[in-house]
């Protein structure tokens, strides 16, 4: 092995379920032998702080008040819990599908951003374009205590595709100064929106059994249906 040159090695591993008990334990140690008989150590760096896990956001649900196309006021409700505590200060991240952003000429009922009696008494809430931030003021966000949070969207003219259709949440602590990622779910599935049907009929030109037939289908949308400009379908 030459020297000063950058090595780099892929290790593959499982995390644990739960992070080391002290930093002591989440330690590795480099060092290089000689191919002599006893395996002489030629280099060596001990105490090198290993990678530390972060929590996730788990979702329980995620239910929309009105799944029809072009709606424009549609209450979502979103219940997650989080596996690690977040002091405060705590922010709670929400990236939605930016397809679903409120209508400018959307008048909600309501307030757009709404949140459960389990979440801390002062949250200041801040919203731009399709990401949504509750800031925790005094208290922090605790774990595996479920949290409801009802966001104020817009449905669109037709569901977005599977790529485009995820939701992503973070939850940070800013008690040390500074922004510490311990709670993350970056890949959850959104639901989807459906068109709607005024009429449907269905006839046929031979009623008799065991004969040939010709059936009509006729059937008249509510609402319309227009293509992705993805897919072209």
């Amino acid at each position: 092995l030459p020297a000063r040159r950058l090595f780099q090695f892929l290790i593959q591993g499982y995390n644990a379920r739960n992070p080391p008990v002290n930093s002591s334990m989440n330690m590795w140690h480099y060092m290089t032998r000689n191919a002599d008989s006893e395996n002489t150590i030629l280099d060596e760096k001990p105490q090198v702080p290993g990678v530390s896990l972060i929590g996730i956001v788990l979702v329980d649900s995620m239910v929309p008040s009105n799944t029809k196309v072009s709606s424009i006021e549609n209450y979502v409700t979103v219940t997650l819990r989080l596996t690690t505590q977040c002091d405060p200060r705590a922010i709670l991240r929400i990236t939605f599908p930016v397809e679903y952003m409120r209508g400018e000429n959307a008048a909600f009922s309501g307030p757009a951003i709404q949140t459960g009696y389990t979440f801390p008494q002062q949250v200041e809430r801040r919203q731009s374009l399709n990401v949504v931030e509750l800031e925790a003021i005094e208290e922090g966000y605790p774990a595996n205590v479920p949290l409801v949070i009802i966001l104020g969207l817009s449905n669109p003219e037709i569901s977005p595709t599977r790529a485009n259709n995820v939701w992503k949440f973070e939850a940070f602590s800013l008690s040390s100064g500074t922004d510490v990622l311990l709670n993350v779910n970056l890949n959850v599935t959104g639901f989807k929106i459906f068109g709607e049907f005024s009429g449907a009929y269905v006839t046929g030109t031979v009623l008799s059994p065991l004969a040939q037939n010709v059936v009509g289908i006729w059937f008249n949308l509510k609402s319309p249906l227009k293509a992705s400009l993805e897919t072209g379908q």
